[in-house]
C-alpha cells in the first residue's frame, strides 16, 4: 500500500510527465514541415530524435518565394527542457529577421544578425545567462540552381557522384556572452545541379558514444555510407544512418539530441 508520501511523488511525477508530454506537442510543431522540403527537392528527409522528450535542436525551413527557401538546422545550449526553451527563442527570432529580409539572401549575415538579437533579448553580459547555439543556415534558389550557406560551428556534407565534400564551419558560435559580435561568418556559394545531396547535422549524430571502445561514431562512419550507397534513395541511406547510430550506440545512453536534414537536388 503507499503511503501519503508515496502517492504525492506518483501524483507530482504524473503533473510533470503530463507537462512535458505537452511540451513536446508544442515543439514538434515549430519543427519544418517535411512536405515543403518535398515541393523543393528531388528527394529530402529531415529526422529529430531528441535525447529526452523535449530536446534543444531544431530545423526550421522557411519559404521566401515560390522559388526560395532557407532551410536552418540548429543546435542550441543544453538539451531537454532548458534546450527546448531555447529553441523557442531561436524560433521567435528567426521570425523577426524574416520579416525583415528584402533583397538578396546571405546566410553568413543572418548568422550575425541573429547574435545581435540574442544580445538585445538576454542581455547576458548583465546575467549568469550564457546560452546560444551552433548551426547551419542554407538558401536555396532552385530557379538561378543556386545554394549559400554559412556554418556556426554547423555541419554540412556536399556530395555530388563520388565526390563528397565537408564544409568545415566558422568556430563561433551565436549568442553567446563571449562571442564576437563583430565576427564575420564565411559565405559559401554553390551552383548546383540535379542528382547533387547535402547532408546538413548537429554533432549528436557524430559523437554519440559506443562501440568496443567507448568512443564517438565520428563522421567518416557516416561518410562511408553516404559514398558506398551513393545510388541507392535518399531514404534507404537515411535508414542505414540510422541503423548504424544504433548498432554504435548498443546499451549506451543517447549522449546528445540528434538531428539531421538531407536532400537531393
Amino acid at each position: 500500500m503507499l503511503t501519503r508520501s508515496d502517492q504525492n511523488i506518483v501524483e507530482l511525477y504524473k503533473k510533470i510527465d503530463d507537462s512535458i508530454k505537452y511540451a513536446a506537442l508544442i515543439q514538434a510543431t515549430l519543427l519544418g514541415d517535411a512536405e515543403l522540403l518535398k515541393s523543393y527537392f528531388l528527394q529530402s528527409y529531415a529526422i529529430f530524435q531528441p535525447k529526452d522528450r523535449v530536446g534543444g535542436d531544431i530545423y526550421l525551413f522557411d519559404t521566401l518565394s515560390k522559388d526560395e527557401l532557407l532551410l536552418s538546422v540548429i543546435d542550441c545550449t543544453g538539451h531537454g527542457v532548458s534546450g527546448a526553451f531555447v529553441t523557442l527563442l531561436v524560433k521567435s527570432i528567426q521570425r523577426n529577421l524574416l520579416d525583415r529580409l528584402s533583397g538578396e539572401v546571405y546566410p553568413h549575415k543572418l548568422l550575425g544578425q541573429f547574435h545581435s538579437e540574442f544580445s538585445s533579448i538576454l542581455q547576458q553580459e548583465r546575467t549568469f545567462l550564457d546560452v546560444g547555439f551552433d548551426g547551419t543556415l542554407l538558401y536555396f534558389d532552385r530557379s538561378r540552381s543556386l545554394v549559400r550557406f554559412a556554418l556556426a560551428k554547423g555541419i554540412l556534407l556536399f556530395q555530388r557522384g563520388s565526390e563528397l565534400v565537408e564544409y568545415k564551419g566558422d568556430r563561433k558560435s551565436i549568442g553567446y556572452a563571449n562571442s564576437d559580435a563583430d565576427f564575420k561568418y564565411t559565405l559559401h556559394e554553390l551552383s548546383v545541379q540535379k542528382g547533387d545531396r547535402f547532408f546538413l547535422s548537429t554533432d549528436g549524430l557524430f559523437d554519440q558514444l559506443g562501440g568496443a571502445k567507448d568512443l564517438p561514431l565520428g563522421k567518416r562512419a557516416i561518410k562511408e555510407i553516404l559514398l558506398e550507397y551513393k545510388d541507392e534513395a535518399l531514404n534507404d541511406i537515411v535508414e542505414l544512418v540510422l541503423d548504424a547510430l544504433g548498432v554504435h550506440q548498443g546499451s549506451n545512453e543517447r549522449s546528445d539530441d540528434v538531428t539531421f536534414v538531407t536532400f537531393e537536388v
